[in-house]
């Protein structure tokens, strides 16, 4: 069994376990700090709303009681909140009737009318058109992120607040991660005591396997992290796999090989999921570790039944196709079978010839030579 580099992996298990987790409440040791989750929502007085649902949704100044809203800060020069713009209204048209998000930005009404001019990458509509399906607005005053950011002490964007029916901060933290607490909500199960509980003991449940990590107990890590399936919601889960990977492949006992087989299966509808997990093995050898040549060949078998499934009916899926044989010819490479690494990189580069994967096959041509 290969050593685990804790540097590496602590980095693997702390964000796996802020994605998971969904939501963090802001500490209230932080002296400075005047908004957290329990605490009434701050009134808006936002200057301009540039959108509004096609004048579905009310220019909110106080929270009508009974109502939920998800209060989002974002900015034109934040990558990451142009990234959920598409899944912001996803959710608003999925709860119109229940939930109204509130995008804020502290620029000014020229730099946004600027973007939303041009066109959102990949899905035909301009950014304007995209945003119009809920409220977007500008605050260039900043008297609204002050009263939501600095108040919770918080500095990142995306970040969004949830406001209750009760008018109280429900949640705080990423937007893409408001799925399964936005449901819950909607539905009338939602149960802040307990959500912050489970949040509670999955952070132990860190510590611990962090610490079986620093004592190399690896074995103990893994059998650990298997607990934290039970309290992870169901869109989060596959963050906590791909942590649980890297440790099965450090292990390589039988344990380990069923839970890579059993996580290939039951993501067998997602290709890059199986190709993903069975890169990180390729990475370990490449970074010089030694993950057990069991594991190895399970992630070359799952990998093999994946590509088999995989039908080329079009450029797309041949493309991905060609994308997952890749990572098989590296399985091949790591394990010293250049020639059949060779034979299996012609045939991906005949459905994509990626220049990755076309240098990859050139470099193994001139290996054989």
């Amino acid at each position: 069994m290969s050593k685990l580099r804790r540097p590496l992996f602590f980095a693997i298990v702390a964000c796996a376990t802020l994605l998971q987790t969904g939501f963090n409440s802001v500490s209230n040791s932080v002296s400075a700090q005047t908004l957290a989750v329990g605490s009434k929502a701050p009134a808006l007085d936002i200057a301009h709303w540039i959108s509004d649902g096609h004048g579905e949704f009310p220019h909110v100044s106080e929270f009508v009681p009974g109502k939920i809203y998800v209060v989002e800060f974002w900015a034109t020069w934040c990558s990451p909140c142009i990234r959920a713009m598409p899944h912001l209204a996803e959710l608003q048209e999925r709860y119109a009737d229940k939930i109204q998000f509130i995008s804020v930005t502290n620029e000014s009404l020229t730099e946004v009318s600027a973007l939303l001019a041009e066109d959102y990458p990949g899905i035909g509509k301009t950014f304007g058109e995209l945003t119009s399906a809920y409220c977007l607005t500008a605050d260039p005053d900043g008297s609204t992120q002050r009263q939501y950011m600095e108040a919770a002490q918080v500095s990142g964007i995306p970040t969004a607040f949830v406001v209750g029916p009760t008018g109280e901060i429900e949640a705080i933290g990423h937007p893409v991660s408001l799925g399964s607490t936005l449901e819950k909500m909607a539905n009338g199960s939602w149960d802040r005591d307990a959500y912050y509980a489970a949040k509670k003991k999955k952070e132990e449940l860190v510590k611990a396997i962090e610490a079986a990590i620093d004592d190399q107990d690896i074995q103990k890590a893994f059998e650990r992290s298997l607990e934290l399936d039970a309290i992870t919601e169901p869109n989060d889960l596959l963050k906590i796999k791909f942590m649980q990977t890297q440790l099965a492949i450090r292990i390589g006992d039988k344990q380990a090989q069923q839970f890579f087989i059993d996580t290939a299966n039951h993501y067998k509808d997602q290709d890059s999921t199986i190709a993903a997990m069975a890169w990180m093995i390729v990475q370990m050898k490449y970074e010089g570790e030694d993950p057990a040549p069991a594991m190895i060949a399970t992630a070359e078998k799952c990998l093999k039944q994946q590509i088999e499934k995989l039908q080329p009916e079009n450029e797309d899926r041949r493309m991905m196709k060609g994308a997952v044989m890749d990572i098989l010819s590296h399985i091949y490479y790591v394990q010293g079978r250049l020639d059949d690494a060779i034979a299996n990189q012609q045939a991906a580069v005949k459905l994509n010839n990626d220049a990755d994967l076309s240098d990859f096959l050139k470099k193994l041509l001139e290996e054989k030579k």
